[in-house]
C-alpha cells in the first residue's frame, strides 16, 4: 500500500473489472454535492428501518450511486443490495446497482479525502484509453458501528465506463 493524501491509503492500481447487475433497495434524491454528508445518513437510515420492518436481509454493504454530479449538483441514490426486486413503497425503489465495465479501486481512509482518488482514477481511465460515465458508486465495506476509525475505513469505489 502506499501512504498518500495526508493520511488516507490508496492501493497500488486501479483495475478493470466487468460486473453483473445486482437489484437494490434504494433511495433516490436530487441534491447539491455539498449536502452529502448530511442527506446520505438519514436516507440510508430510512432504508435500513424499512428492510428492517419488511424483515428483508441485504446481501452485502450499503452503497450509494452518484449520477452526473460533475457541476456541483446531481442524484443520489442510496442502496443495499438485495436478493430479488422488492414492491416499491412511499421513497423505497427497487433498483439495479449497474452492471457493466468499471474502473474499479478500494481507498482506506476518511471519506472527506475521497475526492482526490477519483481525480487519480480519471486520469487513468483516460491514459489507459477508456472513457467514463457520469454514473459512480461507493460501496462502505467499514461498519462505523464496528471500527471508529475513520482512517481504517475502507471504501469500494467503481467508475462505470462506456
Amino acid at each position: 500500500m502506499k501512504k498518500n493524501l495526508k493520511g488516507g491509503k490508496m492501493n497500488d492500481k486501479v483495475e478493470l473489472r466487468e460486473l453483473e447487475s445486482q437489484p437494490i433497495a434504494s433511495i433516490k434524491k436530487k441534491i447539491k454535492a455539498w449536502q452529502i454528508p448530511k442527506v446520505f445518513p438519514k436516507l440510508m437510515m430510512k432504508l435500513f428501518s424499512f428492510l428492517e420492518e419488511k424483515r428483508i436481509q441485504p446481501i452485502g454493504a450499503p452503497l450509494a450511486i452518484y449520477y452526473g454530479f460533475e457541476k456541483g449538483k446531481g442524484e443520489i441514490e442510496v442502496g443495499m443490495p438485495i436478493s430479488e426486486s422488492i414492491t416499491p413503497e412511499g421513497e423505497i425503489e427497487s433498483s439495479n446497482l449497474p452492471g457493466g465495465k468499471t474502473a474499479y479501486y478500494i481507498y482506506t481512509g476518511k471519506l472527506r479525502k475521497i475526492s482526490k482518488i477519483y481525480d487519480i482514477m480519471k486520469e487513468w481511465i483516460q491514459k489507459e484509453g477508456y472513457k467514463y460515465t457520469n454514473i459512480w458508486w461507493e460501496v462502505y465495506l467499514t461498519d462505523p458501528h464496528k471500527e471508529p476509525d475513520q482512517n481504517k475505513w475502507q471504501t469500494e469505489i467503481n467508475l462505470l465506463l462506456e
